[in-house]
């Protein structure tokens, strides 16, 4: 999704709320297959002293769900005479994927598609 500014580099802020929403998707699906595979890992996982903290992904999922909605909510709320300058706030996020996607020069990834962007890091 192309973002659609005017001469000041400005967008209608439903736009910019509208991909917020559709990155938070691609993260809501994320947790909700981590925690499929946990659920699958759990038997094996049950004598770790710290299995009691796997619970936290379904607490991320509800709060990534939750904001969302809230997001989606909001935007049905919104009158579309706002402006927003989607390029300049995405200039402070780091991963460059996820800037250009929240600004508008990428498109947002299915949601039924895993990020396979990024390196691993286990602790």
């Amino acid at each position: 999704m192309a973002a659609r500014t005017d001469a000041a580099g400005e967008e209608s802020g439903l736009l910019a709320l509208q991909r917020v929403e559709a990155e938070l998707a691609s993260v809501e699906t994320a947790c909700m297959r981590l925690q499929d595979y946990l659920a699958e890992l759990a038997p094996a996982l049950a004598a770790h002293p710290g299995s009691a903290q796997l619970q936290e992904i379904d607490h991320v999922t509800q709060r990534v769900t939750g904001v969302r909605q809230f997001l989606a909510a909001l935007g049905r709320e919104t009158s579309g005479g706002w402006k927003a300058d989607g390029v300049r706030a995405a200039a402070a996020i780091v991963p460059s994927d996820l800037a250009a996607r929240l600004s508008g020069r990428a498109a947002a990834p299915a949601a039924s598609a895993p990020d396979k962007t990024g390196d691993i890091d286990l602790f």
